[in-house]
């Protein structure tokens, strides 16, 4: 996503409106060269710098800059979860499931936010399964936008890797049943 030099109309408050659409995951930076009509219009710095810069140039410290995150979808976590609980080893393993839920979702957080363990410590199984009917109810898709407390805060967690927690979450509630996890299985689950 390039928009090197575009510049952008504003109205009589000063607002500019522009879309946006995402190429791929990821956190990038748009800089803005805010401008009067009478002044040249400024060239865009190849990047903009960390520190206090020099006059005349750019830095974190002096840009109008706005950070973005484009989120993955995740689609390929569900049925990775799935096919991992089905076949193991060995299959219907509370344990490999744990394991996956851990490291391609629950880690993250675990590392950014250690303000977490006040909570709930997301590196143990037994204390994120005691806590799971809540942290179900905290990333339930309707308090996306609505609520505070939604978890995370962040709201960066995927779709994908939500539909991961609340299957999971689905097999703690249900004491990790022995049977395949099929579609048929997963509507009993969410209701």
């Amino acid at each position: 996503m390039s928009f090197p030099g575009t510049p952008l109309a504003v109205d009589p408050d000063g607002n500019a409106t522009f879309n946006l659409s995402s190429e791929a995951p990821g956190f990038p930076v748009l800089a803005f060269y805010p401008f009067l009509a009478e002044w040249p219009q400024p060239t865009p710095q190849p990047q903009i710098t960390f520190g206090a810069g020099t006059y005349g140039t750019f830095s974190i410290c002096t840009a109008f800059f706005s950070t973005i995150r484009v989120l993955a979808f995740d689609d390929v976590l569900l049925p990775q979860f799935i096919e991992r609980w089905n076949l193991g080893p060995p299959p219907f393993s509370s344990a490999v499931a744990w394991e996956f839920v851990y490291r391609k979702i629950l880690l993250t957080y675990d590392m950014l936010y250690p303000v977490m363990q006040q909570f709930v410590n997301l590196g143990s199984q037994s204390s994120v399964q005691s806590n799971i009917q809540t942290i179900l109810q905290l990333i339930a898709e309707p308090g996306v936008l609505e609520n505070t407390i939604y978890m995370p805060v962040t709201r960066e967690l995927s779709a994908g890797a939500r539909r991961v927690l609340q299957v999971w979450g689905g097999l703690v509630e249900a004491q990790y049943p022995q049977k395949l996890l099929d579609a048929a299985f997963r509507g009993e689950l969410e209701s």
